[in-house]
Protein backbone atom coordinates (compact mmCIF):
# COMPACT_ATOMS: atom_id res chain seq x y z
CA UNK A 1 0.00 0.00 0.00
CA UNK A 2 1.43 3.54 -1.03
CA UNK A 3 2.25 5.80 1.60
CA UNK A 4 0.15 8.71 1.57
CA UNK A 5 1.58 12.17 1.78
CA UNK A 6 1.76 14.33 5.07
CA UNK A 7 -0.17 17.42 4.96
CA UNK A 8 1.52 20.85 4.57
CA UNK A 9 2.01 22.61 8.02
CA UNK A 10 -0.80 25.11 8.77
CA UNK A 11 0.75 28.54 7.51
CA UNK A 12 0.80 31.32 10.05
CA UNK A 13 -1.80 33.57 10.68
CA UNK A 14 -1.62 36.92 8.66
CA UNK A 15 -0.70 40.31 10.69
CA UNK A 16 -1.11 44.03 9.83
CA UNK A 17 0.28 47.42 10.40
CA UNK A 18 -1.53 50.52 9.44
CA UNK A 19 -0.10 54.00 9.15
CA UNK A 20 -2.46 56.80 8.85
CA UNK A 21 -0.85 60.43 7.99
CA UNK A 22 -3.04 63.40 8.61
CA UNK A 23 -3.21 66.97 10.32
CA UNK A 24 -4.64 68.78 13.26
CA UNK A 25 -5.51 72.14 14.05
CA UNK A 26 -4.20 73.29 17.42
CA UNK A 27 -4.14 76.59 19.34
CA UNK A 28 -2.66 78.14 22.50
CA UNK A 29 -5.35 79.13 25.04
CA UNK A 30 -3.94 82.70 25.47
CA UNK A 31 -2.47 85.40 23.14
CA UNK A 32 0.32 85.79 25.21
CA UNK A 33 2.59 84.23 28.13
CA UNK A 34 0.46 85.04 31.44
CA UNK A 35 -2.41 87.23 28.81
CA UNK A 36 -5.95 86.47 29.46
CA UNK A 37 -7.08 82.65 28.95
CA UNK A 38 -9.48 82.19 26.19
CA UNK A 39 -10.40 78.32 26.67
CA UNK A 40 -9.23 76.63 30.12
CA UNK A 41 -7.87 73.40 29.81
CA UNK A 42 -7.35 71.05 32.70
CA UNK A 43 -4.19 69.48 31.94
CA UNK A 44 -1.79 70.68 29.55
CA UNK A 45 -3.98 70.34 26.51
CA UNK A 46 -7.62 69.32 25.78
CA UNK A 47 -10.10 69.71 23.13
CA UNK A 48 -12.75 72.51 21.90
CA UNK A 49 -14.74 72.45 18.94
CA UNK A 50 -12.55 70.06 17.23
CA UNK A 51 -9.50 71.48 18.04
CA UNK A 52 -6.51 70.96 20.49
CA UNK A 53 -5.94 73.79 22.61
CA UNK A 54 -2.61 74.30 24.33
CA UNK A 55 -2.15 75.99 28.06
CA UNK A 56 0.61 78.62 26.76
CA UNK A 57 1.93 78.77 30.45
CA UNK A 58 2.33 75.35 31.11
CA UNK A 59 5.13 75.04 28.77
CA UNK A 60 8.89 75.52 29.99
CA UNK A 61 9.58 79.58 29.01
CA UNK A 62 12.06 80.31 26.46
CA UNK A 63 12.93 83.94 24.81
CA UNK A 64 12.00 82.18 21.54
CA UNK A 65 8.66 82.37 20.10
CA UNK A 66 9.53 79.50 17.43
CA UNK A 67 10.79 77.06 20.08
CA UNK A 68 7.68 78.11 22.27
CA UNK A 69 5.59 77.04 18.91
CA UNK A 70 7.89 73.96 18.44
CA UNK A 71 6.86 72.92 22.11
CA UNK A 72 3.22 73.37 21.23
CA UNK A 73 3.62 70.99 18.45
CA UNK A 74 4.66 68.76 20.68
CA UNK A 75 2.11 69.57 22.83
CA UNK A 76 -0.96 69.66 20.35
CA UNK A 77 0.61 65.95 19.52
CA UNK A 78 0.64 64.86 23.12
CA UNK A 79 -3.40 65.44 22.92
CA UNK A 80 -3.78 63.16 20.39
CA UNK A 81 -2.29 60.50 22.47
CA UNK A 82 -4.30 61.51 25.81
CA UNK A 83 -7.43 61.66 23.98
CA UNK A 84 -6.68 58.16 22.60
CA UNK A 85 -5.63 56.79 26.21
CA UNK A 86 -8.26 58.33 28.16
CA UNK A 87 -10.63 56.05 26.24
CA UNK A 88 -8.78 52.78 26.85
CA UNK A 89 -6.41 52.66 23.69
CA UNK A 90 -2.96 50.93 24.20
CA UNK A 91 -0.71 53.63 22.96
CA UNK A 92 2.67 54.03 23.64
CA UNK A 93 3.04 57.28 25.97
CA UNK A 94 5.02 59.52 23.76
CA UNK A 95 8.38 61.24 24.22
CA UNK A 96 8.81 63.78 21.67
CA UNK A 97 12.24 64.97 23.18
CA UNK A 98 14.67 62.45 21.89
CA UNK A 99 15.39 61.08 19.03
CA UNK A 100 13.16 58.06 17.51
CA UNK A 101 16.56 56.06 17.52
CA UNK A 102 17.01 56.48 21.24
CA UNK A 103 13.57 55.75 22.66
CA UNK A 104 12.82 52.18 24.74
CA UNK A 105 9.53 50.66 24.44
CA UNK A 106 8.60 48.63 27.12
CA UNK A 107 7.30 45.26 27.53
CA UNK A 108 4.46 44.16 27.96
CA UNK A 109 3.72 40.17 27.19
CA UNK A 110 0.05 40.60 28.43
CA UNK A 111 -0.78 42.83 25.20
CA UNK A 112 -3.07 41.18 22.80
CA UNK A 113 -0.76 42.11 19.91
CA UNK A 114 2.54 41.44 21.62
CA UNK A 115 3.05 38.13 20.13
CA UNK A 116 2.81 39.12 16.82
CA UNK A 117 6.44 41.17 16.59
CA UNK A 118 9.73 40.66 18.55
CA UNK A 119 9.59 44.61 18.26
CA UNK A 120 7.78 46.31 21.20
CA UNK A 121 7.23 49.69 19.21
CA UNK A 122 4.39 47.72 17.35
CA UNK A 123 2.49 46.35 20.35
CA UNK A 124 0.71 49.64 21.06
CA UNK A 125 -0.50 52.54 18.39
CA UNK A 126 1.98 55.25 18.45
CA UNK A 127 1.55 59.15 17.74
CA UNK A 128 4.70 60.56 16.06
CA UNK A 129 5.79 63.40 13.87
CA UNK A 130 5.24 63.13 10.31
CA UNK A 131 7.78 64.98 7.93
CA UNK A 132 6.00 64.80 4.42
CA UNK A 133 2.76 65.99 6.24
CA UNK A 134 5.05 69.13 7.98
CA UNK A 135 6.83 69.82 5.17
CA UNK A 136 3.63 70.61 3.14
CA UNK A 137 0.87 71.27 5.44
CA UNK A 138 1.02 75.02 4.75
CA UNK A 139 0.53 74.68 1.59
CA UNK A 140 -2.98 73.59 1.72
CA UNK A 141 -3.77 74.77 4.78
CA UNK A 142 -3.96 78.87 5.07
CA UNK A 143 -3.89 79.95 8.89
CA UNK A 144 -2.37 83.33 8.59
CA UNK A 145 -4.30 85.67 10.39
CA UNK A 146 -5.53 83.15 13.00
CA UNK A 147 -4.77 81.98 15.99
CA UNK A 148 -4.87 78.37 14.59
CA UNK A 149 -1.91 76.32 13.13
CA UNK A 150 -1.55 72.82 12.16
CA UNK A 151 0.37 70.04 13.72
CA UNK A 152 1.05 66.93 11.70
CA UNK A 153 0.77 63.65 12.94
CA UNK A 154 1.51 59.53 11.76
CA UNK A 155 -1.04 57.20 13.50
CA UNK A 156 0.52 53.71 14.09
CA UNK A 157 -1.58 50.74 14.64
CA UNK A 158 0.10 47.28 16.81
CA UNK A 159 0.84 44.47 14.44
CA UNK A 160 -2.62 42.99 15.02
CA UNK A 161 -3.61 39.48 13.69
CA UNK A 162 -6.23 40.06 10.24
CA UNK A 163 -9.56 39.65 11.47
CA UNK A 164 -12.23 41.24 12.94
CA UNK A 165 -11.13 42.29 16.39
CA UNK A 166 -8.02 44.09 14.49
CA UNK A 167 -10.99 45.62 12.42
CA UNK A 168 -13.07 47.01 14.93
CA UNK A 169 -9.94 48.26 16.62
CA UNK A 170 -9.37 50.06 13.14
CA UNK A 171 -12.48 51.81 13.63
CA UNK A 172 -12.81 52.17 16.97
CA UNK A 173 -9.21 54.71 16.75
CA UNK A 174 -10.30 56.29 13.75
CA UNK A 175 -13.79 57.25 14.92
CA UNK A 176 -11.76 58.53 18.18
CA UNK A 177 -9.90 61.01 15.78
CA UNK A 178 -12.78 61.48 13.31
CA UNK A 179 -15.36 62.26 16.18
CA UNK A 180 -13.22 64.60 18.05
CA UNK A 181 -10.78 66.53 16.36
CA UNK A 182 -10.93 68.92 13.03
CA UNK A 183 -8.56 66.84 10.63
CA UNK A 184 -7.24 67.06 6.92
CA UNK A 185 -5.79 64.72 4.40
CA UNK A 186 -4.26 66.40 1.70
CA UNK A 187 -2.60 65.09 -1.52
CA UNK A 188 0.68 64.38 0.17
CA UNK A 189 -0.54 62.50 3.00
CA UNK A 190 -0.51 58.26 2.37
CA UNK A 191 -2.13 54.93 3.75
CA UNK A 192 0.22 52.38 4.44
CA UNK A 193 -0.28 48.79 5.83
CA UNK A 194 2.48 46.21 6.38
CA UNK A 195 1.51 42.69 6.09
CA UNK A 196 3.53 39.99 7.70
CA UNK A 197 2.83 36.81 9.70
CA UNK A 198 3.65 37.56 12.89
CA UNK A 199 7.03 36.53 14.15
CA UNK A 200 7.44 34.06 11.82
CA UNK A 201 10.30 34.72 8.71
CA UNK A 202 8.62 34.11 4.89
CA UNK A 203 9.66 30.95 3.13
CA UNK A 204 11.67 32.03 0.04
CA UNK A 205 9.16 30.20 -1.89
CA UNK A 206 6.49 32.19 -0.82
CA UNK A 207 8.16 35.56 -0.97
CA UNK A 208 9.00 34.91 -5.03
CA UNK A 209 5.38 34.24 -5.34
CA UNK A 210 4.38 37.29 -3.58
CA UNK A 211 7.02 39.11 -5.13
CA UNK A 212 5.97 38.39 -8.70
CA UNK A 213 1.82 38.86 -7.66
CA UNK A 214 2.96 42.65 -6.20
CA UNK A 215 5.14 43.43 -9.31
CA UNK A 216 2.02 42.65 -11.07
CA UNK A 217 -0.44 44.59 -9.32
CA UNK A 218 -0.41 48.26 -10.28
CA UNK A 219 -2.11 46.71 -13.75
CA UNK A 220 -5.15 46.59 -11.87
CA UNK A 221 -4.63 48.27 -8.07
CA UNK A 222 -4.32 51.43 -9.84
CA UNK A 223 -7.96 52.19 -10.40
CA UNK A 224 -8.45 52.12 -6.91
CA UNK A 225 -6.75 55.35 -5.90
CA UNK A 226 -6.87 58.81 -6.90
CA UNK A 227 -4.62 60.41 -9.98
CA UNK A 228 -2.12 61.49 -7.78
CA UNK A 229 -1.28 58.19 -6.18
CA UNK A 230 -0.78 56.12 -9.11
CA UNK A 231 2.27 58.31 -11.03
CA UNK A 232 4.10 59.41 -8.08
CA UNK A 233 7.72 59.21 -8.30
CA UNK A 234 7.68 60.96 -4.65
CA UNK A 235 6.02 58.72 -2.66
CA UNK A 236 5.12 55.52 -4.12
CA UNK A 237 7.11 55.11 -7.51
CA UNK A 238 6.00 52.59 -9.90
CA UNK A 239 7.20 48.89 -8.71
CA UNK A 240 5.49 48.00 -12.30
CA UNK A 241 7.55 50.42 -14.25
CA UNK A 242 10.13 51.85 -12.17
CA UNK A 243 12.15 49.08 -10.33
CA UNK A 244 15.44 47.52 -11.47
CA UNK A 245 13.60 44.56 -11.89
CA UNK A 246 11.35 46.38 -14.54
CA UNK A 247 14.47 48.13 -16.42
CA UNK A 248 15.92 44.72 -16.80
CA UNK A 249 17.60 43.62 -13.65
CA UNK A 250 18.63 39.53 -13.80
CA UNK A 251 17.97 37.91 -10.75
CA UNK A 252 21.79 36.38 -11.14
CA UNK A 253 23.31 39.99 -10.68
CA UNK A 254 20.58 40.91 -7.58
CA UNK A 255 22.13 37.25 -5.78
CA UNK A 256 25.82 38.68 -7.02
CA UNK A 257 25.29 42.06 -5.25
CA UNK A 258 23.34 40.10 -1.82
CA UNK A 259 26.12 38.25 -1.76
CA UNK A 260 29.23 40.58 -1.81
CA UNK A 261 26.85 42.92 0.42
CA UNK A 262 26.99 45.52 -1.87
CA UNK A 263 23.95 47.85 -2.54
CA UNK A 264 22.91 48.64 -5.84
CA UNK A 265 23.35 52.25 -7.34
CA UNK A 266 20.50 54.38 -6.66
CA UNK A 267 17.64 54.12 -7.93
CA UNK A 268 16.62 57.54 -9.98
CA UNK A 269 12.71 57.17 -10.72
CA UNK A 270 11.95 60.15 -12.50
CA UNK A 271 14.85 59.63 -14.83
CA UNK A 272 13.40 55.76 -15.66
CA UNK A 273 10.86 55.43 -19.17
CA UNK A 274 7.14 55.46 -18.67
CA UNK A 275 7.05 51.42 -19.30
CA UNK A 276 8.87 48.04 -18.53
CA UNK A 277 11.07 46.91 -20.50
CA UNK A 278 10.17 43.05 -19.46
CA UNK A 279 7.26 41.39 -19.88
CA UNK A 280 5.44 40.09 -16.65
CA UNK A 281 6.16 36.23 -17.49
CA UNK A 282 9.86 37.29 -17.56
CA UNK A 283 9.55 39.01 -14.53
CA UNK A 284 8.63 35.78 -12.34
CA UNK A 285 11.49 34.11 -14.08
CA UNK A 286 13.92 36.70 -12.58
CA UNK A 287 12.11 36.30 -9.24
CA UNK A 288 12.48 32.79 -9.30
CA UNK A 289 16.42 32.47 -9.82
CA UNK A 290 16.47 35.37 -6.84
CA UNK A 291 17.99 33.27 -4.00
CA UNK A 292 17.75 35.51 -0.43
CA UNK A 293 15.55 37.97 0.31
CA UNK A 294 17.97 40.51 -0.28
CA UNK A 295 18.41 39.24 -4.58
CA UNK A 296 14.48 40.19 -4.42
CA UNK A 297 14.78 43.91 -2.65
CA UNK A 298 17.69 44.63 -4.86
CA UNK A 299 15.16 43.98 -7.95
CA UNK A 300 11.77 45.61 -6.05
CA UNK A 301 13.63 48.95 -4.64
CA UNK A 302 12.20 50.92 -1.30
CA UNK A 303 10.02 52.98 -1.45
CA UNK A 304 7.94 51.71 -4.55
CA UNK A 305 4.17 51.52 -3.98
CA UNK A 306 4.65 48.15 -3.31
CA UNK A 307 7.20 47.40 -0.93
CA UNK A 308 9.60 44.39 -0.33
CA UNK A 309 12.49 46.52 1.80
CA UNK A 310 11.63 44.59 5.24
CA UNK A 311 10.73 40.92 4.49
CA UNK A 312 14.12 40.07 5.01
CA UNK A 313 14.37 41.76 8.59
CA UNK A 314 13.58 40.29 12.33
CA UNK A 315 12.11 43.02 13.61
CA UNK A 316 9.63 44.22 11.15
CA UNK A 317 9.39 41.61 8.35
CA UNK A 318 6.61 42.66 6.48
CA UNK A 319 5.59 43.75 2.54
CA UNK A 320 4.40 47.65 2.41
CA UNK A 321 1.69 48.89 0.74
CA UNK A 322 2.56 52.36 -0.17
CA UNK A 323 -0.09 53.06 -2.79
CA UNK A 324 -3.13 53.91 -1.13
CA UNK A 325 -3.75 57.93 -1.05
CA UNK A 326 -4.19 58.88 2.49
CA UNK A 327 -7.91 58.44 4.42
CA UNK A 328 -9.60 58.67 7.27
CA UNK A 329 -12.23 56.69 6.07
CA UNK A 330 -12.57 53.77 8.26
CA UNK A 331 -14.43 51.65 6.37
CA UNK A 332 -11.61 51.93 3.35
CA UNK A 333 -9.26 51.80 6.08
CA UNK A 334 -10.12 47.97 6.94
CA UNK A 335 -11.34 47.33 3.05
CA UNK A 336 -8.03 47.89 1.81
CA UNK A 337 -6.40 46.29 4.72
CA UNK A 338 -7.81 43.02 4.20
CA UNK A 339 -7.50 43.00 0.62
CA UNK A 340 -3.99 43.45 0.71
CA UNK A 341 -4.25 40.95 3.56
CA UNK A 342 -6.23 38.68 1.22
CA UNK A 343 -3.52 39.30 -1.18
CA UNK A 344 -0.46 38.29 0.09
CA UNK A 345 -2.33 35.22 1.68
CA UNK A 346 -3.62 33.88 -1.83
CA UNK A 347 0.30 34.40 -3.36
CA UNK A 348 2.10 32.50 -0.46
CA UNK A 349 -0.76 29.60 -0.99
CA UNK A 350 -0.68 29.87 -4.59
CA UNK A 351 0.75 27.44 -7.32
CA UNK A 352 2.95 28.39 -9.50
CA UNK A 353 0.41 27.67 -12.26
CA UNK A 354 -1.92 30.02 -10.82
CA UNK A 355 0.69 32.75 -10.25
CA UNK A 356 1.33 32.08 -14.23
CA UNK A 357 -1.88 32.28 -14.93
CA UNK A 358 -3.04 35.59 -12.85
CA UNK A 359 0.47 37.18 -15.07
CA UNK A 360 -0.88 35.97 -18.22
CA UNK A 361 -4.11 37.86 -17.45
CA UNK A 362 -2.07 40.81 -16.50
CA UNK A 363 -0.43 40.62 -19.91
CA UNK A 364 -3.70 40.18 -21.65
CA UNK A 365 -4.81 43.66 -19.78
CA UNK A 366 -1.72 45.43 -20.64
CA UNK A 367 -2.74 44.67 -24.15
CA UNK A 368 -5.82 46.21 -24.17
CA UNK A 369 -7.78 43.51 -23.51
CA UNK A 370 -9.41 44.95 -19.85
CA UNK A 371 -12.07 42.81 -20.04
CA UNK A 372 -10.85 39.76 -19.98
CA UNK A 373 -9.73 39.55 -16.08
CA UNK A 374 -10.99 42.93 -14.18
CA UNK A 375 -10.07 44.12 -10.93
CA UNK A 376 -13.26 42.81 -9.77
CA UNK A 377 -12.66 39.88 -11.18
CA UNK A 378 -9.32 40.14 -9.11
CA UNK A 379 -11.13 40.46 -5.37
CA UNK A 380 -14.74 38.64 -6.24
CA UNK A 381 -12.92 35.82 -7.39
CA UNK A 382 -9.58 34.53 -7.32
CA UNK A 383 -9.27 36.14 -3.82
CA UNK A 384 -12.74 35.38 -2.66
CA UNK A 385 -13.47 39.18 -1.00
CA UNK A 386 -17.36 39.56 -2.31
CA UNK A 387 -17.51 42.43 0.06
CA UNK A 388 -14.76 44.20 -0.31
CA UNK A 389 -15.55 44.64 -4.14
CA UNK A 390 -18.97 45.43 -3.49
CA UNK A 391 -17.76 48.30 -1.53
CA UNK A 392 -15.13 49.21 -4.20
CA UNK A 393 -18.12 48.97 -7.19
CA UNK A 394 -19.92 51.25 -5.35
CA UNK A 395 -17.27 53.59 -4.44
CA UNK A 396 -15.02 56.24 -6.63
CA UNK A 397 -11.69 56.53 -5.08
CA UNK A 398 -12.06 60.21 -4.15
CA UNK A 399 -14.69 59.03 -2.30
CA UNK A 400 -12.59 56.34 -0.38
CA UNK A 401 -9.50 58.55 0.17
CA UNK A 402 -11.56 61.27 1.20
CA UNK A 403 -13.93 60.37 4.07
CA UNK A 404 -17.39 62.29 4.21
CA UNK A 405 -16.99 64.96 6.37
CA UNK A 406 -19.78 65.92 9.65
CA UNK A 407 -19.91 68.16 12.37
CA UNK A 408 -17.30 70.70 12.82
CA UNK A 409 -15.46 68.79 9.86
CA UNK A 410 -17.97 69.68 7.41
CA UNK A 411 -18.46 73.45 8.91
CA UNK A 412 -14.50 74.11 7.98
CA UNK A 413 -14.61 72.86 4.53
CA UNK A 414 -18.25 74.60 3.28
CA UNK A 415 -16.22 78.24 4.97
CA UNK A 416 -17.38 80.38 1.94
CA UNK A 417 -13.19 81.25 1.60
CA UNK A 418 -12.89 77.54 0.55
CA UNK A 419 -11.19 77.71 -2.56
CA UNK A 420 -8.59 75.94 -4.81
CA UNK A 421 -5.02 76.81 -6.38
CA UNK A 422 -2.34 74.75 -8.32
CA UNK A 423 -1.18 73.48 -5.53
CA UNK A 424 -4.47 72.32 -3.80
CA UNK A 425 -7.29 73.31 -1.66
CA UNK A 426 -6.57 76.09 0.66
CA UNK A 427 -9.15 75.67 3.81
CA UNK A 428 -9.45 78.70 5.62
CA UNK A 429 -11.57 78.60 9.00
CA UNK A 430 -15.16 80.99 9.21
CA UNK A 431 -14.67 84.21 10.53
CA UNK A 432 -16.64 83.48 13.56
CA UNK A 433 -15.04 80.20 14.18
CA UNK A 434 -15.26 80.14 17.82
Amino acid sequence: MAQSTPPNPPLPPITKGLEFEFALLWRFDSDDRGGKVEFPVEGNTGIHNGYIVVARDKLPEYESNWIEYLDGLKAARRGVYELLSKNGVDVHEPDYEKEERDLVFPVDPSLRWSMNTVNPRYHRWNVVPETMVDKFRLDQLDLKGTPFHAVDVELTSPAMTNGKEADDEIVRVVKLITDNLVYFVHEKCGFHVHVGQGPTMWAMEHLRKMAAVCYAMEIWFDDLHPEHRRTNDEFCPSLFKKSRLSQGMKGELANDYARRGVTPLFVDFPSMGPNPKVTLQEAWKELNDAGTAQAIHNLLPWPCAYNLTHVGGEAKGTVEFRQAAGTMNEVWAVHWSNLVCGLIDWARRATDDEVSELLLNGELVQAGAKKTYTVDDLIRKTLNLPEIADYIKGTTPDERATPRVTGQQAEWRKDENFEYDLIGPNMKPRANWP
